[in-house]
């Protein structure tokens, strides 16, 4: 799986240990973004992924959040890391961007789609992308708009634009719109088939 790492150094008013961020293309195919790089209170660099809500408390009645997506294996992760942090380090050369094999040139893929049993929620599958059983990208959804329409949502985060209102700004997305039309289409149908599967469930259980 080849990727490639592109970096940019940030200054940020509210936060000061935020030093830059990273994005990085699997197999020119798919692209994660917001990949965040801190500065520790003992001046080293660290990396961190995007995360959510997960609406749960810890307790200490803290927040609890989650990755968005992370590499699956301490191997993987330490290569990873390692690469956006020197990938970082170069940007005082003029360089920003760094391009890495690991392993083969093609882009290897499971998918796990589970329904969503919520019949108020527009969301209704939610999926996770496994890169090569390196790196797993979570909050895929399959949601259902006004219309009836069901469609892909992939992992987004919000941020206020110029303007100051707040916008959904895409941090995972097929670079091509080739691979786009094959992964959605093969989440959609890894969807279809939970459906019909936890549709087939609840009517055995019926009867």
């Amino acid at each position: 799986m080849k990727y490639t790492i592109k970096v940019n150094e940030a200054v940020s008013e509210t936060n000061e240990r935020l030093k830059g961020f990273a994005s990085v293309t699997f197999g020119d195919s798919l692209k994660v973004r917001n990949i965040a790089i801190y500065e520790s209170q003992k001046g080293s660099l660290y990396v961190k992924m995007p995360a959510y809500h997960t609406g749960e408390r810890d307790g200490d009645d803290r927040p609890i959040y989650k990755d968005i997506f992370y590499p699956m294996n301490r191997e993987f992760r330490e290569e990873l890391y390692d690469n956006i942090l020197d990938a970082f380090a170069e940007c005082e050369e003029g360089k920003n961007e760094i391009s890495v094999d690991h392993g083969e040139e093609t882009l290897d893929y499971d998918l796990q789609v589970v329904a969503n049993k919520g019949r108020r929620s527009n969301v209704k599958a939610f999926a996770r992308i496994i890169l090569e059983d390196s790196f797993v990208i979570g909050q895929v959804k399959v949601k259902q708009s006004w219309a009836n329409e069901e469609y892909v949502d992939m992992p987004s985060v919000s941020r206020k634009n110029d303007d100051g209102k707040t916008e959904r700004q895409s941090i995972c997305y097929p670079v091509t719109a080739e691979f786009r039309e094959k992964l959605y289409g093969q989440v959609m149908e890894k969807y279809h088939e939970a459906r019909d599967k936890s549709k087939k469930t609840v009517g055995e259980v019926v009867r």
